[in-house]
């Protein structure tokens, strides 16, 4: 976010405190942002980020138990970070968590093992991607309409099943069943029919978006310096 916005992002917001973890990532020279290989990001979180996430949690705890700050009763956490949900059963917390994306990004990963047991994925060879494969109809999705192969999430149309973004994909979607609750940034009359599918498939959702229409709402002005977008912007 820094990176992203400047060091004057958090500038105003005294009620919201920031803390990092370490992102295991190696650093580059130069200007260059290593978070933005999205692959190399995706392998560390798999590899990483619940070690250094449990250390920050126990940190809390410790300061939670000195009186320094109030107790940890919840997470929140963004529904690409599976290891929170490991994290949470572990320190006996309910969790929440946040889908940034639409509802059909979430519904359509959800389902990448069907797909792969299904034949619609991987790719056989590179002639699928020019043979009209793409306007193949995936219509066994309860909640997809009119719905093709091309409007498939692009990190998962592969010919290699054993890609890293399957396996993260896999994941990610195989811990939402653990959660406490799913909040999703959409609204029910933007994307009724999918929201009624994912209502029978996990008991507790939410929508309350576009969060960038709550946002424009809020009198918190100083809010506006956390835009959704946290890579570096072009002046």
């Amino acid at each position: 976010m820094l990176k992203s916005k400047g060091p004057k992002a958090f500038d105003g917001i005294t009620d919201f405190t920031f803390v990092t973890i370490p992102d295991g990532l190696t650093p580059i020279d130069g200007d260059g942002d290593v978070t933005q290989d999205v692959r190399a990001l995706c392998q560390s979180i798999l590899n990483n980020f619940h070690h250094f996430f449990d250390e920050l949690l126990a940190k809390l705890h410790d300061s939670a138990t000195s009186g320094l700050i109030p107790p940890l009763t919840c997470l929140v956490s963004d529904s690409f970070m599976p290891f929170t949900v490991d994290s949470a059963e572990e320190h006996a917390l309910p969790i929440v968590l946040f889908s940034p994306c639409s509802s059909c990004f979430f519904l359509s990963n959800y389902h990448v093992p069907k797909l792969f047991q299904n034949g619609v994925l991987p790719l056989k060879d590179e002639s699928y991607l020019v043979n009209g494969y793409w306007d193949t109809k995936v219509d066994w999705i309860p909640g997809l309409k009119n719905f093709r192969v091309k409007d498939l999430p692009t990190s998962i149309k592969t010919r290699n099943p054993n890609d890293l973004l399957i396996k993260f994909t896999a994941e990610m979607t195989g811990r939402y069943h653990r959660a406490s609750a799913i909040i999703f940034n959409t609204s029910d009359e933007l994307e009724r029919d999918i929201m009624n599918a994912l209502n029978s498939i996990f008991p507790s959702l939410y929508t309350i978006g576009p969060v960038a229409s709550i946002l424009n709402q809020s009198p918190q002005n100083h809010l506006i310096s956390l835009e959704s977008n946290l890579w570096k912007e072009l002046s």
